[in-house]
């Protein structure tokens, strides 16, 4: 993590609505105050220095999609579909609006809702999906990803809030996939209605919206974007001239990977890690590469989902800490995680011959280390998820 430091412990206040100072909804008539949070100033720590900083771009305007920035985003002005199978808000979910929050299914053409970096504006379309559970079941890009009341921070959001996995939350100025949250303990994906309906809100612009007191995305309109929608002819009628845009922009940086998730999702890690005792420990660390760069996969066996907040020691001394968030098709394979456990830690600077003799890799929780190996070389994973010698 280029040798910046996440400290995994303590408050989650800052985390948001606002990054402005405490954001109090009640300031808008008949609204209620649904949805407060600690704003500038009360982060996290360590989260937000170094190369590891969280929300590290400005807050309004439009990002023209995930740049390649040092591999934490890719295709510049394009966004790739994570998730082609839906993008939505499970019915049911409640969507704040002048007059109080409203379900998004019964939002209409021109009702007005409140933006993160627009203030009020229209619903231009809402677009719908539906699936059968017995098609849901073995598809888990199509499982309602659930993010339970307060696992974002305090009311945060308001009430259990479910969305698709390729639906994005908004941490701090960066957008994060729902399904690079789930943690198995306050953020978790398992659970299918029999009939699963999703609905998205098309407001003409990327955006977000406050949804169960929590900042999520809008419809990020782009080619063949629309036509998931099993509606989509309706868009066409009502709008036959509208032509999507050649790529996809959003509204704040939405890394897939790397040090910028990392920060973004270890926070939420860290809550939810709070409320347990840590499992045993299991993975290695697999490579050192060019002196500098560590690579590998961890994970707590009793909690499997739970990204692990691994410390980086060289000589003794912590030189760093990392989280192992990272998905890893491999990993995928052997039933790890949905694949994602895998970090790959940056040394500040080159590590010296000395220095790379004597590294280990522990668990911050409770200290406990991790397997260094001693080939080069990535070991196989078994499908029973245990670290084989070569």
């Amino acid at each position: 993590m280029s040798g910046s430091t996440f400290n995994y412990s303590g408050t989650t206040a800052g985390f948001f609505v606002s990054t402005t100072g405490f954001y109090d909804i009640s300031a808008y008539a008949g609204m209620g105050g649904v949805a407060r949070g600690a704003g500038a100033g009360e982060g996290y720590g360590g989260i937000g220095s170094g190369h590891a900083a969280a929300g590290g771009y400005a807050g309004g305007g439009q990002y023209p999609g995930p740049a390649a920035e040092a591999g934490d985003k890719a295709g510049a002005g394009e966004v790739p579909n994570v998730y082609e199978g839906a993008v939505c808000y499970l019915r049911g979910t409640r969507i704040l609006t002048p007059t109080g929050t409203v379900r998004v299914e019964d939002l209409h053409q021109g009702d007005l809702v409140l933006t993160r970096f627009n203030d009020m504006q229209p619903v231009r379309w809402i677009g719908r999906q539906s699936f059968h559970s017995c098609f849901v079941i073995t598809d888990r890009s199509l499982i309602p990803v659930r993010i339970h009341a307060g696992a974002l921070g305090a009311d945060l959001p308001a009430r259990d809030l479910y969305v698709s996995p390729g639906h994005a939350v908004l941490i701090k100025n960066t957008l994060v996939l729902a399904a690079s949250l789930v943690n198995g303990l306050t953020i978790t994906q398992d659970w299918v209605p029999e009939v699963v309906e999703y609905f998205q809100i098309d407001l003409g612009m990327h955006d977000c919206v406050i949804a169960e007191g929590a900042w999520c995305e809008t419809f990020a309109d782009g080619p063949g974007q629309r036509e998931m929608f099993q509606n989509h002819a309706e868009f066409a009628a009502l709008y036959p001239h509208h032509r999507s845009p050649a790529a996809v922009t959003l509204c704040a940086p939405r890394p897939l990977h790397g040090e910028k998730l990392a920060a973004a999702v270890a926070p939420v890690a860290a809550r939810a890690a709070s409320r347990v005792t840590p499992g045993r420990l299991r993975g290695a660390c697999e490579r050192v590469e060019t002196d500098w760069r560590l690579t590998g996969w961890a994970q707590d066996e009793t909690y499997p989902d739970l990204p692990v907040l691994l410390e980086v020691l060289a000589e003794d001394q912590v030189i760093g800490t990392v989280l192992a968030c990272e998905f890893r098709e491999d990993l995928r394979a052997a039933g790890l995680a949905e694949g994602r456990c895998a970090f790959t830690f940056n040394a500040a600077e080159r590590l010296r011959p000395e220095q790379i003799a004597s590294l280990r890799i522990r668990r911050a929780a409770d200290g406990a280390e991790l397997w260094m190996m001693e080939s080069g070389a990535h070991a196989p994973v078994s499908a029973a998820g245990l670290q084989l010698a070569a």
